[in-house]
């Protein structure tokens, strides 16, 4: 069989002389009546009397039947004699090659949205002329029943030794995380066996997944719920490793609120001491708040389909303006997550509106007490204007009544 195609064959030379000499000569045909030249002509072969002659060998590079003929050139005392094409025995049988197909995948970017996954086939024991295509088909599911992608075919190209490796090229349309399970099949040709992997094969399962970080915030304003100046918010992270992916070195952070460079207009907060902490079990390091404001907390690799949560709080501080001015503010803030495999992705962005009327300082006026009238009133006011006219018309009222009683002089 191919790839090696060794045909050989052999003669029995009977009937002739104890001391017959001559020669014999084998041929290889291809086709079943000997047409044509021969594809293989042996060596001369010296005869000495009756005997089995040979084997002689020789390769084909193409599988299917080759017919032998062998040649006696007989001698002075022996006629010589040839076989028949398609003699009985005289038919050598080449089977195509039976390749072996080896593959690996990988995820070469096994984040989601962005993933990027591969498949490379490698077949040996190819037949040293072998053509025909890999394809590639990439499925969601373990018993490789969902089809997300074929990639190919794709044609073997060039035979080494019986090897040819094939790329399959890259594969950027997985939206979802999870396995995705690859199968390589090869075509095969005349003179080489179809062959596939299968569902499920060792270095054919990649990985994708991704990290998802949310971001709430507690009390949460609206419905009733009215957040002032001087209260204490509550935030908490949860970070979701998506699809079957572990995340090495996960890192969160998050700026305490008023000192996001991203958020310039946001209100001012103020960090509440040791509060930031981890929820639950786990890898976690808190660092922080550091000169800019910001808190870190690593918690190590996270199994695909874990989730993690990170916590801490802050008092809203207090504003000043004019006098009666309403003053509304919104505290934004919006933390992070990243590992060795996922670039820094933020959180959706909380907000938390705040707002209040400066007060108005109210002055109390001095208290004047009114000449002749034994009335202490608060100057400015309109009462006290009045009755400060009505005074001086009483003072002037009982002047001119003393002016009348006094006697004419």
């Amino acid at each position: 069989s191919l790839p090696a195609g060794s045909v050989s064959d052999t003669a029995d030379l009977s009937g002739v002389t104890a001391d017959a000499g001559g020669t014999i000569v084998f041929e290889l045909f291809a086709s079943p009546d000997c047409d044509g030249d021969a594809i293989f002509t042996s060596d001369e072969i010296a005869v000495d009397g009756p005997d089995t002659y040979g084997p002689v060998t020789t390769t084909v590079d193409n599988a299917g039947s080759y017919y032998w003929i062998a040649t006696y050139t007989g001698d002075d005392n022996n006629d010589g004699v040839a076989g028949e094409c398609g003699d009985e025995g005289e038919t050598s049988v080449v089977t195509p090659a039976s390749p072996v197909i080896s593959t690996v995948a990988v995820a070469t970017d096994p984040t989601v949205p962005t993933t990027s996954v591969q498949d490379t086939a490698t077949l040996t024991g190819l037949s040293a002329n072998a053509t025909g295509s890999v394809t590639f088909r990439i499925y969601s599911n373990s018993t490789c029943t969902t089809l997300v992608a074929t990639l190919g075919p794709v044609a073997i190209g060039t035979v080494t030794g019986g090897t040819a490796t094939v790329f399959s090229g890259a594969y950027t349309g997985i939206t979802a995380a999870g396995d995705y399970f690859f199968v390589a099949s090869y075509s095969g040709d005349g003179n080489n066996n179809a062959v596939a992997g299968r569902c499920g094969d060792a270095n054919e399962v990649v990985h994708t997944g991704a990290l998802v970080i949310v971001k709430a915030v507690s009390p949460v304003a609206g419905n009733g719920v009215v957040v002032e100046f001087g209260d204490t918010l509550t935030y908490t992270l949860t970070v979701n490793a998506t699809g079957t992916l572990s995340q090495p070195n996960v890192v969160v952070n998050d700026y305490i609120p008023g000192y996001d460079p991203a958020r310039p207009t946001s209100g001012k907060t103020t960090y509440v001491a040791g509060s930031a902490t981890c929820i639950g079990a786990g890898t976690c390091t808190v660092t922080g708040p550091d000169a800019s404001h910001q808190l870190t907390w690593s918690l190590g690799t996270m199994a695909g389909g874990t989730s993690r949560q990170v916590t801490f709080k802050v008092t809203i501080d207090d504003v000043t303006g004019a006098a009666g001015e309403t003053v509304a503010v919104d505290i934004l803030n919006a933390g992070a997550v990243k590992s060795d495999l996922v670039p820094k992705t933020p959180s959706n962005q909380v907000v938390t509106p705040v707002s209040k009327v400066l007060p108005v300082k109210i002055s109390k006026p001095p208290v004047v007490v009114l000449p002749h009238t034994g009335l202490a009133l608060p100057v400015g006011t309109a009462v006290g204007v009045a009755m400060a006219l009505l005074g001086l018309g009483l003072l002037l009222m009982a002047a001119g009544r003393r002016r009348s009683w006094l006697p004419r002089g």
